[in-house]
C-alpha cells in the first residue's frame, strides 16, 4: 500500500505544450505524431538511485479553467482502480476528514508493534511516541486506527504551518532522514522541475510562497500495482514494491516521497491543448543490483498503467465541457 498525503497545487500553463516537463522529457518525432493523431504517449523515464519517474501526455479539449475546477474536486478527478480511498481536508482540518481512511489488518498489526526506530510507518520520533501513548495497552482496531489518524492530523497541521523544512526528521529506522531532503534529491536528480520556476519556488519555500499558488491538502490510499481481481494484500506482496522480513516484522510503507505535476498546456502556434502528467517518486528499495532491477520493474509496470492514469482525468475533464 502506498499511503499518500499531498499538497495539490493547480497548474495550467499557456506556453509550449511540453514546457513544464522540460528538460527531462524529450519527445521524439514519433511521439509527437502519436499525440497529433490523438493517441496517448507514456513511458518510464531515466532515473537514478531509489528514484522512479514516469510520464504521460495526451491531447485534450478541456481548458485550463476546467483543470483548475477539477483539481479543486480532487477526489472525483483521481478516481481510478488504483485509488482505493481519497479525500480533501477541510479548512480548518478535522479528525472527521479521515473517517474514510481504512487501515488493513496488516497496517493495524504494524501500528500495534510500532516503536521508535522500529516502525513500518515513516513517522517522526514525536509521532511514534504519540502513537504509543494514544494506543496505550489497547490492541483493538478502533483504538489503533484513532491513534494513527490523530497523529496524521497533527502532521497535516504541522506541514501547513511550517512546510517540509519545519518537519522533524523521520525516525522509524536506525538512521533518521528528512522529508525536505528527499524532495530536494528528487528535484536535483531528475532535472524535471526547472530551478527558479514557479513550481520549484513553491515546493522549496512553502508556506512562504503560499500566497502565489492555490493549494490544499488531501490524503490518498493508492495501490500502484493492482490488476483486475487483485486484493490490496495480494498487490502488496507483488514484486512491484518490495517485501522484506527482518526479525519477524515487515519493513516498508514503500514510498519516501514524491512529486506529481499535472499540467494543461496550450501550443501557442496551433492552439492545440495537451494534458501532461509527471510522477517522480523516491521508493523504499534495497540498494545494489537487486534494487536497480526492482526499480526498473516498477518503472515498467507503472508505465503500463499510465494510460488509465491520464485517460480517466481526461475523460472527466472533457465530460464537464460537453
Amino acid at each position: 500500500m502506498a499511503f499518500v498525503m499531498a499538497a495539490a497545487a493547480t497548474l495550467a500553463v499557456a506556453a509550449g505544450p511540453f514546457l513544464p516537463m522540460a528538460p527531462c522529457v524529450q519527445l521524439s518525432a514519433s511521439d509527437r505524431q502519436q499525440l497529433a493523431a490523438g493517441e496517448r504517449v507514456s513511458r518510464a523515464l531515466r532515473s537514478r538511485g531509489h528514484h522512479v519517474a514516469v510520464y504521460a501526455a495526451t491531447q485534450i479539449s478541456a481548458t485550463s479553467e476546467d483543470l483548475v475546477s477539477a483539481v479543486r474536486a480532487i477526489a472525483d478527478l483521481k478516481q481510478s482502480s488504483f485509488v482505493v480511498g481519497i479525500r480533501r481536508f477541510s479548512e480548518p482540518q478535522a479528525l472527521s476528514d479521515l473517517d474514510e481512511l481504512a487501515l488493513t489488518d496488516r497496517d493495524l498489526s504494524n501500528l500495534a508493534a510500532c516503536e521508535l526506530r522500529r516502525c513500518s510507518f515513516k513517522l517522526t520520533a514525536d509521532e511514534i511516541n504519540n502513537v504509543i501513548s494514544l494506543r496505550g495497552g489497547a490492541s483493538d482496531r478502533a483504538s489503533l486506527a484513532l491513534a494513527f489518524k490523530t497523529v496524521l492530523l497533527g502532521r497535516v497541521r504541522t506541514y501547513l504551518a511550517t512546510g517540509l523544512a519545519g518537519m522533524p526528521p523521520i525516525e522509524n529506522r536506525s538512521k533518521p532522514w528528512r522529508l525536505d531532503d528527499t524532495l530536494l534529491q528528487l528535484q536535483t536528480a531528475s532535472g524535471c522541475i526547472a530551478p527558479g520556476s514557479p513550481v520549484a519556488s513553491w515546493l522549496a519555500n512553502y508556506p512562504g510562497e503560499g500566497q502565489q499558488v492555490e493549494s490544499f491538502v488531501y490524503w490518498s490510499q493508492e495501490f500502484w500495482c493492482r490488476k483486475a481481481g487483485d486484493s490490496a494484500d495480494a498487490c502488496r506482496d507483488l514484486a512491484c514494491w518490495r517485501r522484506r522480513r527482518h526479525r519477524g516484522r515487515q519493513a516498508g510503507r514503500y514510498v519516501d516521497g514524491g512529486i506529481t505535476v499535472t499540467a494543461l498546456t496550450t501550443d501557442p502556434t496551433t492552439g492545440v491543448r495537451h494534458l501532461t502528467y509527471l510522477n517522480l517518486t523516491s521508493v523504499d528499495l534495497p540498494g545494489g543490483m537487486f534494487g536497480s532491477l526492482k526499480r526498473g520493474m516498477l518503472g515498467s509496470r507503472l508505465s503500463r498503467e499510465l494510460p488509465e492514469v491520464i485517460a480517466k482525468p481526461r475523460s472527466r475533464l472533457e465530460r464537464t465541457t460537453s
